[in-house]
């Protein structure tokens, strides 16, 4: 048989019969979502109810993770953490708007024991309209 298609290094595994090893790289240390990471720079920064500012988030998070990404990329996904924080209700903009604050809704969340948990502000007045009918209906 001809296998003249085959790459090189293909033909030298089927010819020598035995399969190379490939090595896995060892996965960095995982970090929590950005999101996560906002809240926590939110609440371990004193910002005495002017909310935190998107640089004081950004050099809190960098000096407190290892392995984060640099430059845009990183300035990307802290900008999608933020949007989407106020997109879910979660985040406010504070004084000006360059500032965040973490609402209610996002302190319930930053308490919560499972990472994947996520709180809409939606879905929570949802849940507040039927335990008042319930409760309403119950009376």
């Amino acid at each position: 048989q001809s296998y003249s298609y085959l790459c090189a290094s293909e033909s030298e595994t089927i010819m020598s019969g035995k399969a190379k090893r490939t090595t896995k790289a060892v996965s960095p240390s995982k970090n929590p979502p950005y999101i996560r990471m906002v809240f926590e720079a939110i609440s371990a920064t004193h910002h005495a109810g002017k909310g935190v500012s998107r640089q004081k988030i950004a050099a809190y998070i960098k000096a407190n993770w290892d392995n984060i990404a640099e430059g845009a990329h990183f300035n990307a996904a802290l900008r999608h953490a933020l949007k989407d924080g106020i997109d879910r209700g979660v985040l406010v903009q504070g004084e000006t708007i360059q500032r965040w604050k973490i609402t209610d809704l996002g302190r319930k969340e930053r308490g919560e024991q499972k990472l994947s948990k996520k709180y809409d502000i939606d879905e929570e007045e949802k849940k507040e309209k039927k335990a008042k009918a319930a409760k309403k209906k119950a009376a």
